[in-house]
C-alpha cells in the first residue's frame, strides 16, 4: 500500500520508513494501553476488548486508505522517458 501512496516521487524508503515506525510506536504501546486497562483487579479480558476495539476502530480508516490508493493507482503514472545520451565528439 505504501508504494501505491508514493509512486513516482522516489519517496519509498522515507514512507516505508515513517509506516514502520508507527508500528513499532503501536506495538510499544499495547503492553503499557492493557496493562492500565488490566490494573490491580486482573481484568485480562477487558483489556483484550479494548485493544480489540482499537482495532476495530482502525479498520475503517484502513479501509479508506486502500480506497484512496486504490483510485490513486488507477490513474496512469507518468512515463518516464530514457536518459538522454550526450554525443562525445
Amino acid at each position: 500500500m505504501v508504494e501505491r501512496y508514493v509512486r513516482g516521487s522516489g519517496r519509498y524508503n522515507t514512507a516505508l520508513g515513517l509506516v514502520m515506525t508507527l508500528q513499532g510506536v503501536g506495538a510499544a504501546m499495547s503492553p503499557a494501553v492493557a496493562n492500565s486497562v488490566v490494573g490491580a483487579q486482573g481484568h485480562f479480558g477487558l483489556a483484550f476488548a479494548v485493544l480489540a476495539g482499537c482495532a476495530v476502530l482502525a479498520l475503517p480508516v484502513f479501509w479508506l486508505a486502500q480506497r484512496i490508493a486504490g483510485h490513486r493507482s488507477a490513474t496512469p503514472a507518468k512515463a518516464h522517458s530514457a536518459p538522454r545520451r550526450i554525443k562525445r565528439a
